[in-house]
C-alpha cells in the first residue's frame, strides 16, 4: 500500500506542492483502486485467458494514393513574397 510519506516525496520529486486534504484524497484514491484491482483479480478464469493490449482485431492497412499536383517553383513563390530573404520567407508570428 502506498504511503502518506510515499506521496509527498513523489510530489516534491514532481516539484508539487499538497496539502493535507489532497494528500489524503491520493491516499483514498489509492485504496480504491486496490480494492477495485482485488475485484478484477477476483475473476473466474482470468488467469486462463490471454493478455490483450488492445481487444479488437483490427489491422488498418488501406492509404490513399497520392496524387501529383503542379507546385510554383521557389523562385517564383519567392518573388510573390514582400518579405522574402535569400530562400526564405518571412510570415508573421501566429502563436503567442
Amino acid at each position: 500500500m502506498i504511503t502518506k510519506e510515499q506521496i509527498i516525496k513523489l510530489a516534491d520529486d514532481l516539484l508539487i506542492a499538497l496539502n493535507k486534504e489532497e494528500i489524503t484524497d491520493l491516499l483514498n484514491d489509492f485504496k480504491a483502486l486496490k480494492e477495485r484491482m482485488k475485484l478484477i483479480n477476483n475473476v473466474k478464469g482470468l488467469k486462463k485467458t490471454d493478455i490483450l493490449s488492445f481487444p479488437q482485431d483490427i489491422k488498418t492497412t488501406v492509404l490513399r494514393d497520392d496524387k501529383d499536383v503542379a507546385n510554383i517553383s521557389t523562385t517564383d513563390a519567392l518573388k510573390n513574397s514582400s518579405n522574402a530573404y535569400e530562400d526564405i520567407i518571412e510570415v508573421p508570428k501566429v502563436v503567442g
